[in-house]
């Protein structure tokens, strides 16, 4: 049987709930990591099956699905893990991959079944603090809400996305001069009329600013009379789509003709002009329609998990690091209590060595309850079954000696944790990048 209800009721329940879901859980990335919830998963499910050694882009997908808690089939997921690979779409990829990923010029990729991939050096270069990552808000995701670069990664690689009612369209920027703005703020300086210009891989053009609008433009040489030589076009273009422009042209009689010598170092295309008046450089622009304008739309979920579209890249690395200074107060808060832990574990087998070998304990003619019992006086209950499992050859004094040293260190470290500046260290890890 069919419940029947009015329209009302489908655009107030069914609909709003489908598109609070698209919104949130497949086309708006997050402002912090810069990730759509199947990229986080692909990356959450990389770090456990490709960190060391390639597996296929195909195998990926399924280990996501069956790993992951992905709902949607392996087509979108192939396609989401090509496009994190591909270096002529990311400023800095998180998967490297073998086989063909596409390019510039034919940004088509080979089946997934025949390309591998596996976990970047990057991942670990521009990412921290994984054991302060919040948890995701679903308990069947087994990957953290979002991930915790260094500088804002929805600003680095750029990204895209259609959902009911908003749209996104980043475009990605130069790591160096986002770290740099990052440094500055940090330093409590005023970012406010800081440009933050697009930067895009593999591009060799020209990306400007003029009436508050943002532009790119290829480039082209006139080697002669009626000799021109184009050498970059704009970002968007591929090989194909770009010929197409040229074959128009000479179709309508535009140019004499052209010939196509792009190869692997990127476009290149010699053009004949006709014989007439020589062409001023915006013509030339505006006829072989090498300057594109740049729009923009900073749509992203933000740390709280709402939906907020922003004015200005500068505004979205204030916040940034406005939320990501406090995961560097949360990270040295774990590292004490973690290495406080290990320090009374450390302390505990010095001591219980002390105990065997200047004979305050004896193991003869008992059996494992008497040893507990005889511990229990001394030692704390969590720690007295590890104490019992060390192996004899490390009850002598050499293993004390080494342990006492690395209870020393430890102790140094820890106190050194106690007084660090977070955002001395913020400052520190950006400048590395």
């Amino acid at each position: 049987m069919v419940n029947a209800m009015n329209i009302s009721e489908l655009i107030d329940g069914k609909y709003k709930d489908y598109s609070k879901y698209v919104l949130y859980s497949r086309a708006i990335p997050h402002m912090i990591d810069g990730l759509k919830p199947s990229q986080r998963k692909i990356l959450f499910t990389a770090l456990k099956t490709a960190k060391n050694s390639r597996i296929k882009t195909a195998s990926l997908s399924g280990n996501t699905i069956s790993s992951a808690n992905y709902h949607h089939g392996d087509a979108s997921l192939n396609e989401a893990i090509t496009k994190m690979v591909q270096v002529h779409s990311n400023n800095i990829p998180l998967l490297v991959g073998e086989g063909s990923f596409g390019s510039r010029l034919v940004p088509d990729a080979a089946a997934p079944r025949y390309t591998f991939v596996k976990m970047s050096a990057n991942y670990d270069k521009y990412f921290a603090d994984t054991m302060v990552a919040d948890k995701s808000a679903d308990p069947e995701d087994p990957e953290p809400e979002f991930y915790l670069p260094i500088i804002p990664w929805v600003l680095v690689n750029g990204i895209k996305g259609i959902a009911v009612g908003f749209a996104t369209e980043i475009q990605p920027r130069n790591p160096k001069e986002i770290s740099k703005l990052c440094q500055t703020y940090l330093q409590r300086k005023n970012i406010d009329k800081e440009k933050l210009l697009p930067y895009y891989p593999e591009f060799s053009g020209k990306v400007y600013e003029e009436n508050d609008e943002i532009y790119c433009e290829g480039n082209f040489t006139l080697t002669g009379q009626t000799k021109l030589e184009i050498t970059e076009v704009p970002v968007g273009f591929n090989r194909e789509t770009y010929v197409q422009i040229l074959d128009k042209l000479e179709d309508t009689g535009k140019i004499v003709s052209y010939t196509d010598k792009c190869d692997k170092t990127g476009f290149k295309f010699d053009v004949t002009l006709k014989r007439a008046k020589k062409l001023t450089d915006h013509q030339i622009v505006s006829l072989f329609k090498l300057r594109k304008k740049i729009n923009e739309n900073i749509t992203v979920i933000t740390e709280k998990g709402n939906l907020k579209v922003y004015d200005s890249p500068i505004n979205i690395i204030k916040d940034f690091c406005d939320y990501r200074i406090l995961k560097y107060d949360e990270r040295y808060k774990y590292l004490i209590s973690e290495g406080t832990e290990t320090l009374k574990v450390i302390q505990a087998k010095i001591k219980f060595i002390e105990m065997v070998i200047n004979g305050t304990l004896d193991f003869k003619n008992k059996n494992r309850q008497a040893i507990i019992k005889d511990l229990t006086n001394t030692f704390e209950p969590s720690i007295i079954d590890l104490l019992i499992k060390m192996p004899i050859y490390s009850l002598c004094q050499d293993e004390k000696d080494k342990l006492v040293v690395d209870g020393t260190d430890l102790y140094k470290q820890i106190e050194e944790w106690k007084v660090t500046d977070t955002t001395k260290e913020f400052i520190k890890e950006l400048k590395r990048l």
